[in-house]
């Protein structure tokens, strides 16, 4: 099951751009693992997918930190 609700979160500029920094870092580091996870030959779907997600979070916070 899916959850696709929206919510509201109000964050000033300094927090968003934290937050943005901080997502981008913990998908740095997932990439870095699925690096390793592909090394030791395991498979790294749920990885990725995983990272695709982040990445698109990633893109909708920067955009609204150019708004």
């Amino acid at each position: 099951m899916e959850h696709t609700e929206e919510v509201a979160l109000r964050l000033t500029q300094e927090e968003l751009l934290l937050t943005h920094s901080a997502l981008c870092d913990y998908r740095a580091r997932l990439g870095n693992l699925m690096g390793q996870m592909a090394g030791m030959g395991l498979s790294t779907e749920e990885a990725q997918t995983l990272s695709n997600r982040l990445g698109a979070i990633a893109a909708r916070l920067r955009s609204l930190t150019n708004d």
